[in-house]
């Protein structure tokens, strides 16, 4: 049976999800802050499913190659077949899945075509007809597909898929879809774990990773999905150790090597990442040597993963031979071509900035629209965000970064200007490792080169034009009012800029000495004190005067602190008046809470709600509290900014549109 796609419910059944993930968003756009890891997951795994579903197997770009890798892989996990090889050394698959590689149907017997190549209706057609499940054709059979030499971890997840859809005795589609769900898998994991880990710019990174193009590649088997999520987990870390008040430690310095080791044999040029780990002030360490040794525990673990996984392509590089060559110019003129020997030409560093300066020139605005997804597919033209569309998915990272949250913990000048820096040399050593691999001699720019392989520096990029300390704190409160600039009633030290939190102390100061005058107790305010101290000791000392008291049915001032432990209420009538010190033991266990956490920074309206009433328990008090703390974490969001949430929606709808226009372009073509 070969259904027609016109008649078949996957549009239907494609259309259906999509209302269902969006009722799921603006479900998740409302609940607190603990579920900001649960929409970032869902997001990026919904939509990198739907992007996996839409666009065919094999379809991203160099994604045959990485399926021969990912296959490759999987014969050593599961031990089969024996040999794993032929003669000729060309890798054996099972003959079920030749189809993939070289498509018999494609008209052209003579050289194998890959069927994910051109999506076209004919080639879906082919997949319904065949569907998931295995065939039941036995043995054997050679790939003609060379496979890419990397790292073993940047395909160990797929390959996991690979395995599974074997053992369960998928087909060639099925074996596809299994390899690229796992893929997606660590790419949605990584990049959750990143956006926790930020301390600020969290919408920011979330809406580079809603790019189609990184949609596409986190739903498909390249290893690209494995490099931007070690990516951006490294630069969610790097900004955390250098914004936070806590020095790095041992386990910082264990994840840091782990990610070294890690990303750098995927690309070596992506090593140059790690220079962001400069931002982290020299102070933060117990001392210099501490330091020293991270720098170079680091670098030493990163030239160790390359020679002992990418010697050879580290060679190839340094001592380009005539055999490296750019593919499409070989295509095209039917002879190879030599190419730029790296050394030789930074010898010339004036003809090198010119290579440079006509690249972006020539090829700067396709850097931009393939960064985003225009085109998408094998450099499909046809397919992909429209111009427009790319230009709003900029606008949207553009807004959230102008709008983000960073609070108290922004980076100093110097620290954005490690992160400024540090994206222009990866991008700098990219074009010269294209120049030495892929571009002939005489060539006036770079070939090659595609937007995609930016991504994973683009989340430090903004950072640094974004990630300036701000005025607002993350609870979206003022952090810096007039009186804080000048350092006179904000608390703060005369000098310092680092504001106290003791505004609701002096309120709650101003307050109780109302209270003293309004029951007669002949206490005026007093003038200011001359000499300078923090104002959180000041307010404590302060309010520990005047401890809170409650009034019973017979107009008699009782103090809370009685209520608070179950005691019986006791008249002040004929009883001697209490000393210094008892009104402050007093006064300090009416300042503990239920937890033990201080209650006297608290709104005093927030205070007069805590404190129990007469003839309620403890119990209920302490509810009332969790209450209490559990809406404010409501009201403090997720640590986004107010736009975000709506900026992240107008994003999904974006991806949402462009699949079902995909989707509808796929389906006119013959």
């Amino acid at each position: 049976m070969n259904p027609e796609l016109s008649s078949f419910p996957f549009p239907w059944l494609f259309l259906i999800f999509i209302l269902l993930l969006l009722l799921a968003a603006l479900l998740l756009l409302f609940l607190r802050r603990e579920r900001l890891c649960l929409l970032s997951f869902s997001l990026l795994f919904g939509l990198g499913f739907l992007y996996s579903l839409v666009l065919m197997p094999l379809s991203a770009p160099d994604e045959v190659a990485h399926y021969v890798g990912v296959y490759e892989l999987s014969n050593v996990l599961i031990g089969k077949p024996e040999p794993m090889r032929d003669e000729e050394g060309r890798l054996l698959i099972r003959a079920e899945d030749v189809f993939l590689d070289d498509w018999p149907e494609d008209g052209d017997p003579d050289n194998a075509t890959v069927i994910g190549m051109h999506l076209t209706r004919r080639s879906y057609e082919e997949l319904f007809r065949r569907g998931i499940f295995s065939t039941g054709e036995k043995g054997y059979h050679f790939t003609l597909q060379e496979p890419v030499h990397t790292s073993f971890f940047a395909y160990l997840f797929p390959a996991l898929g690979f395995s599974l859809a074997r053992v369960l005795r998928m087909g060639g589609f099925g074996l596809v879809f299994f390899g690229r769900l796992f893929n997606l898998l660590l790419f949605s994991i990584l990049t959750t774990l990143a956006v926790r880990r930020l301390p600020f710019g969290k919408e920011v990174l979330l809406s580079v990773a809603l790019f189609p193009m990184v949609l596409e590649l986190a739903g498909s088997l390249s290893y690209d999905a494995f490099i931007l999520g070690l990516s951006f987990y490294l630069t969610a870390t790097v900004t955390d150790l250098a914004t936070r008040e806590q020095g790095p430690g041992l386990s910082d310095f264990l994840e840091i090597g782990i990610l070294a080791f890690l990303l750098s044999p995927c690309k070596m040029v992506y090593s140059l990442l790690f220079l962001g780990c400069f931002s982290v002030p020299v102070r933060k360490w117990k001392n210099i040597g501490s330091y020293f040794l991270m720098i170079f525990g680091i670098a030493f673990l990163i030239a160790l993963s390359l020679l002992l996984m990418n010697f050879q392509e580290l060679f190839r590089y340094l001592h380009p031979s005539g055999g490296a060559v750019n593919y499409a110019d070989a295509a095209a003129t039917g002879s190879a071509a030599e190419t730029y020997n790296l050394i030789g030409t930074l010898k010339t560093p004036v003809i090198f900035l010119k290579i440079l300066r006509n690249s972006f020139q020539i090829k700067g605005e396709e850097y931009l629209l393939t960064m985003v997804g225009h085109p998408l597919g094998h450099f499909d033209q046809g397919l992909g965000a429209p111009i427009f569309l790319v230009g709003l998915f900029y606008l949207i990272v553009l807004l959230q970064g102008i709008f983000t949250r960073r609070g108290e913990r922004g980076l100093s000048l110097l620290q954005r200007l490690c992160f400024l820096l540090t994206p222009a040399l990866l991008v700098v050593a990219i074009l010269a490792s294209m120049l030495s691999a892929y571009t002939p001699k005489g060539t006036d720019y770079v070939l090659g080169v595609q937007g995609r392989y930016f991504l994973p520096a683009l989340p430090m990029l903004l950072l640094s034009f974004f990630g300036g300390r701000s005025l607002w704190r993350a609870g979206g409160k003022d952090a810096a009012s007039p009186a804080a600039s000048s350092g006179k009633e904000s608390g703060t030290f005369a000098g310092s800029s680092a504001p106290f939190h003791s505004s609701g102390n002096e309120k709650i100061e101003k307050i109780e000495k109302a209270e003293k005058i309004e029951r007669g107790s002949g206490e005026g305010p007093k003038a200011a004190e001359a000499a300078p101290c923090p104002p959180r000791e000041a307010g404590e000392k302060k309010a520990e005067a005047a401890p809170a008291r409650i009034e019973t049915k017979t107009g008699e001032s009782l103090p809370a602190s009685d209520e608070r432990e179950g005691k019986a209420p006791v008249s002040d009538e004929g009883k001697a008046p209490a000393s210094n010190k008892e009104k402050e033991e007093s006064f300090g266990k009416m300042r503990k809470g239920p937890e033990g956490g201080e209650m006297g920074t608290k709104d005093p309206k927030e205070k007069e709600r805590a404190a129990p009433l007469r003839g309620q328990s403890r119990a209920f008090s302490g509810i009332f509290r969790r209450r209490e703390r559990k809406s404010r974490k409501r009201k403090a969001g997720w640590g986004l900014s107010a736009p975000a949430p709506i900026l992240l929606f107008l994003e999904f709808l974006l991806n949402a549109g462009l699949l079902l226009a995909l989707l509808s372009i796929i389906a006119g073509r013959s």
